[in-house]
């Protein structure tokens, strides 16, 4: 019985390089492919975090060209998103607006 529970999990829940899990709760998505895009957006935000870092103007002007303010404000404040995008919204604007 342990192991049919086990492999059922399994089948639906799958996890982002990072160790996340991504469930079909809550509407996450459980495909592989579905898994590797979340990580490879996940990724890029946590990438224009970097760029934005110690102030660097460029970086922070061309992000606020491909990602306004106002949109990464509403992805932080939805609830529907998955923690972890929550999250890199959260450093992204951190970093834009603090450091």
């Amino acid at each position: 019985m342990r192991q049919h529970r086990d492999s059922h999990a399994q089948t639906h829940a799958s996890h982002d390089s990072h160790g996340h899990t991504f469930s079909e709760s809550g509407g996450f998505p459980v495909s592989k492919a579905h898994s590797d895009v979340m990580d490879y957006l996940v990724t890029s935000l946590k990438l224009y975090a970097t760029m934005c870092m110690q102030r660097n103007y460029t970086g922070i002007l061309w992000l606020e060209d491909k990602l306004p303010y106002d949109v990464c404000l509403s992805g932080l404040a939805n609830p529907k998103l998955h923690p972890v995008f929550r999250t890199a919204f959260m450093r992204l604007l951190v970093r834009v607006i603090f450091f």
